[in-house]
């Protein structure tokens, strides 16, 4: 078993820190959580120029090859910088509804956006009652035809100022704490019928009260499968991959030997695809571009 980065992860740590280090001091930091809009829209642009949003989504999905351990090298270095963009709702929490409960048709439709940086989710799973208890959602999905009409109150969603599309817990059958009898839906955020109420957290970040009033939603909306949403919710950001995924100690990181890495196909095949070629060069220095045009 090999324990090192591969070179590719280790070129991707070194785009992304230096990344944080040119753009996210503390006092910039300070200034953006303080601004009216409270993130930088151009860095979120950036992040998908940088190929950073599709690094852990495999070629099939519609990413670059990478997995968890892509995903944990990035979320560590921008945890440093204490980055606001919505990385961990859109890129963890988002694509891992997507990667683990979505359709073949939805992924095709989300995550092209997703990795291009025009799709920004948000989970709006907390409520008023609920002190974030996953199964304890009042939030209804009524069937409607082949389709479901939403009504309810989602609390402190956080990201949701700057979402374009809302992964939404709600109850299709059961009681209010009902294990049973939960689903998941993606709704587009400008969907008729929910409003919102933005504010700041005390960590500088963003959040909404999100309500939902006679949301009409089709059958394609239901990421999983119906009544059974719980188990998937519960994985939403600690999949088995990522669980199992160890974090390096800084003692770690110093030397040559690194946690377990998702070898990318570059580092073993003598003549890569575009696609891997990209991702065994293009992390090298800063402003790399992926060769494979992005969807």
């Amino acid at each position: 078993m090999d324990f090192n980065f591969t070179s590719e992860q280790d070129q991707l740590r070194d785009t992304v820190a230096r990344l944080v280090r040119q753009q996210y001091d503390f006092d910039t930091r300070r200034k953006v959580a303080k601004s009216e809009a409270g993130w930088r829209p151009e860095m979120w642009s950036q992040f998908a120029e940088l190929g950073l949003l599709g690094a852990s989504f495999s070629e099939e999905d519609g990413g670059f090859g990478g997995g968890a351990i892509e995903a944990m090298i990035i979320s560590e270095e921008f945890g440093k910088g204490l980055v606001i963009e919505p990385y961990l709702q859109t890129v963890i929490i988002g694509g891992n509804f997507l990667r683990h409960g979505g359709t073949g048709a939805q992924k095709e439709e989300h995550i092209a956006g997703l990795v291009g940086g025009e799709t920004i989710f948000a989970f709006a799973y907390s409520e008023p009652k609920s002190r974030f208890d996953l199964n304890d959602v009042s939030t209804t999905a009524k069937k409607d035809g082949a389709g479901f009409v939403l009504n309810g109150h989602k609390a402190v969603v956080i990201g949701a100022p700057f979402a374009t599309h809302l992964i939404v817990t709600a109850r299709t059958s059961g009681g209010q704490r009902d294990t049973s009898g939960i689903t998941v839906f993606v709704v587009p955020k400008s969907a008729k019928g929910i409003t919102t109420r933005d504010y700041p957290t005390v960590d500088g970040l963003r959040a909404s009260e999100v309500y939902f009033e006679n949301v009409s939603v089709g059958a394609d909306a239901v990421i999983g499968a119906v009544d059974g949403g719980l188990p998937l919710i519960e994985r939403r950001s600690t999949t088995p991959s990522h669980r199992s995924a160890p974090k390096p100690s800084a003692a770690s990181r110093s030397s040559t030997k690194r946690p377990s890495a998702m070898r990318n196909s570059a580092s073993s095949s003598a003549s890569p695809s575009p696609t891997s070629r990209s991702c065994s060069t293009a992390w090298s220095i800063c402003s790399w571009r992926p060769s494979r045009p992005r969807p």
